[in-house]
């Protein structure tokens, strides 16, 4: 199991103008384009090197597979896919699929620890202070 089960989906995503282009683009509806989005972000997330679509830490995962998780058709998986590529939402290195702003869109922790040690220790000082 990954260390990381969990990634953020973002609300906007639904009115996403990006998603909206790939939706006409490609013909298909939204819960189909954002369907494909989430099972790519879902591999990502489960991938050894987040972010990268990965079955290991040097085997990326095949088109063919990843039409096979999505289950769609060669065409509308295509299209989907081409529509991520061409609005930068995907991208590749070699044969290795990559979702583009991962560690910006998805940082590694989500831990309040470190800013509620900062806000005690002000409030000690400020404390003190008076």
């Amino acid at each position: 199991m990954t260390p990381f089960p969990w990634y953020r989906f973002y609300s906007e995503t639904l009115s996403d103008r990006k998603m909206a282009r790939i939706c006409r683009s490609s013909g298909l509806p939204k819960a189909t384009v954002i369907g494909v989005w989430a099972i790519l972000l879902s591999l990502a997330s489960e991938s050894p090197q987040r972010g990268l679509l990965l079955i290991s830490d040097d085997i990326p995962l095949t088109r063919d597979e990843l039409q096979e998780e999505c289950g769609l058709g060669e065409g509308e998986f295509d299209a989907v896919i081409c529509g991520f590529v061409s609005c930068g939402l995907v991208d590749t290195t070699g044969d290795t699929w990559e979702i583009v702003n991962w560690d910006k869109r998805q940082p590694a922790s989500d831990s309040s620890a470190e800013r509620v040690r900062r806000h005690r220790a002000s409030r000690a000082v400020t404390e003190t202070v008076t």
